[in-house]
Formats: C-alpha cells, structure tokens, sequence
C-alpha cells in the first residue's frame, strides 16, 4: 500500500458500485480496485427491479439491455399486501436485471478501459492500510464493500435482522409470468419476479422461515393464502437454491472515506433499488472535486436514509400482518430512528454535484455517511 501516491483512488469492493466507481475515478485518478473475488459467472442467479433510467446508463456504457437479461418494461405489479388478495396497481416504468450477467458487464468494461489496477486480495490487512492510509489522506478511498462496509466504525440493524432465501427456475421451463408479484406474511413477505432466463422467488424473515425445507416451506406459504407468488412455477424442492442474504435496512457511521451502496445504506429488500441507488452513488462520488461538492454529498446521504426509513415505515404501516411480533419489532426499531434531517437536494449537472435547495444553516456533521423504492408505495 506504500506505493499508492496521494492522488491515489482506491476502491473496495467489486459489485456494480465498486466496478462502475472505479471506471469513472479512473477518468482523473490513479485507480486500484481490490476485491476478494471477481464477478463469475457460477454464481447463483439473482434478478432486480431497476428503474429504466438505469438501463439507458447501461446503453451509454456500451451494455446493451440483452447482456442483462432485459427484455421487456414494466409498468405495475401484483401485491397481496393490505388483503389476502393480488391486486395490480401501476408503478413508474422498471426493468428486471439479471445478474451475474450485469457484474460481469461492467467488470469486462472495467478491464477493457486499461486504466484500472485490479487486485485480487483476501481483503483483511490490505483493506486496514487502505483504511489507514485515507486517514493520513495518502489516498482516497471509496467502500463499495457491501453490509460488511469494512471502513465503518458503527453498523445500525435490527436485533434480529431479516434475511432473504430464493430460488430459481429457468423462465423458459415454466408459464409464470415475469412481472413482479409480491405478497405479505405473518413473519416477513415473499416475492418474485423474472428477467430474461431465470425467474426469482424471494422468502424474507427470520427462523424457521428462512431455514425450513423447501417443500415444508412450500406448504407454509400455501398455508399463509400467498399460493399465487409460486403459479406457473416448478415446486420449490424442484427449483435450485439461490443464496441466503441480508434483507433489514442496515446504515453505517465511520469518518474515513466515502462509502457507497450498500457499505453507506444496505436498503431494505422491501424497496428494492438498492442496485440502482449502489450505482447513482458510485456516479455521484466520483463526480466529488472539492469540499462542498463531498458536503452534498454526505448532506444527498443523509437525506435518502431519512426517505427510505420513512418508505418503510408506510409500507409496514399499511401490511395486514402488521401486528405480528416481527413486523412490530422492525416498526419499532425504524420509527425510533426516524427523525427530521436535512431537506437538502443536490443533483449531477454537467459532471459536478450542484444543490438543488437551500443550504443555509445546515451543519453535514463530521463523517456522516448516511446516504427509492419500487414494489409498493
């Protein structure tokens, strides 16, 4: 790490945030990227709602909608959220992204540009002199690490997180559509949407929910009334098993560099466009030159914290299992989080970060790193 000079980006974390981060840095700045691993394309399917304006991004970057699995727009879903019931209501236009395929995308644009240093690494002590190094402002440093956001120094998630288990098929083996359905359960929710070649089922709670055998969680999720998220689908013993993921809100705090995507917000799978919002920070940090520019930044953070604890907070508020014990333990712990921040907009105009309210007597706070939703609001 000696070897980085002052001007030096370095980037942790190679999902769609770090890749996309390292690419634009890498237009002014010596970049290195350092990651564990590489994108592959072993890696289980997984499927997420964007809203189209990403997709023309990808088109900008030379991704056309294809190589991701896009193949149609969307323009509502089916939610059994308030009432047993599927109920279609209209919502603003999205896109279903495969991935692997989107990381290994940008990771062939990332390698093609010639200007980015890759470094494969196990991540532990490299990323402490990364740390270390952005404190004696060696370098600078963007945490595109995910919830493990290695440079923050205080991570803020329920008691007991939520946690997301899918599996999948192969769209062209069964009759289901690809649309978004999404439908509530005493214990969490359940959802599915599709893309291209695969379709997603997504179980999110905790316990048994997310542990229980594939065919005696079939038969709770018949049980629950939510039968209609798995029509046209093989059996879920009969579908391959996806990975099992973080799905709470979960925020960090840390004064060392900028962290983005999931390493500043790990959003709520609930609201969906954690992908989306991972990338649009990663154009947003890279587009920083000067400290008021990085003061928007941190204030543009702290505002979309506020807004997606408030999203779910609506959302739970209006879920007809609302008065279970984990729905209530997760409205607890996000309304005595809520609060009323900064109202500070701040937009990209011509590549620089430009206010789009007022600033006047607002302190961004030192380090803050806080940083919209799709399925139900």
């Amino acid at each position: 790490m000696n070897s980085f000079s002052p001007s030096q980006v370095v980037v942790l974390g190679a999902g769609p945030a770090g890749m996309l981060a390292a690419l634009e840095m890498s237009k002014r700045h010596p970049t290195t990227l350092i990651a564990p691993w590489l994108p592959s394309p072993d890696e289980p399917p997984r499927v997420e709602a964007v809203p189209c304006g990403l997709v023309a991004l990808l088109v900008e970057l030379g991704i056309h909608p294809w190589q991701v699995g896009v193949e149609r727009l969307y323009q509502s879903r089916w939610a059994a959220w308030e009432h047993e019931d599927l109920v279609e209501s209209a919502v603003p236009v999205t896109a279903h992204v495969e991935r692997p395929a989107l990381d290994l995308a940008l990771l062939a644009k990332v390698v093609a540009c010639g200007r980015v240093e890759i470094r494969l690494d196990k991540m532990a002590d490299v990323c402490r002199a990364a740390v270390e190094g952005a404190r004696r402002r060696e370098l600078q440093l963007i945490d595109a690490t995910g919830r493990r956001a290695v440079s923050a120094t205080e991570k803020m998630h329920p008691t007991k997180p939520w946690a997301a288990r899918t599996f999948f098929a192969a769209t062209h083996s069964s009759t289901a559509d690809t649309g978004l359905r999404i439908a509530a359960l005493p214990g969490g929710f359940v959802y599915r949407l599709g893309a291209a070649n695969h379709i997603v089922v997504g179980v999110v709670g905790r316990g048994t929910l997310i542990t229980e055998k594939a065919l005696k969680l079939e038969r709770y999720l018949l049980g629950c009334g939510a039968g209609r998220m798995l029509e046209g689908l093989p059996s879920l013993g009969e579908m391959m098993a996806g990975k099992i993921s973080s799905a709470s809100v979960q925020w960090t705090r840390g004064k060392v560099g900028l962290r983005i995507g999931d390493a500043a917000l790990g959003k709520d799978t609930l609201s969906s466009q954690g992908l989306a919002s991972g990338i649009s920070e990663a154009l947003y940090a890279a587009a920083i030159r000067n400290e008021e520019e990085q003061t928007l930044f941190s204030l543009r953070q702290i505002e979309q914290w506020q807004s997606h604890l408030n999203s779910l907070a609506h959302l739970i508020a209006r879920c007809r299992f609302r008065q279970e014990e984990a729905w209530q333990q997760y409205a607890g712990f996000i309304a005595a989080r809520i609060n009323q921040g900064p109202q500070v907009e701040a937009a990209l105009r011509a590549g620089s970060i430009r206010p789009t309210s007022a600033l006047a007597g607002i302190d961004p706070g030192a380090g803050s790193s806080f940083p919209t939703e799709f399925c139900l609001s």
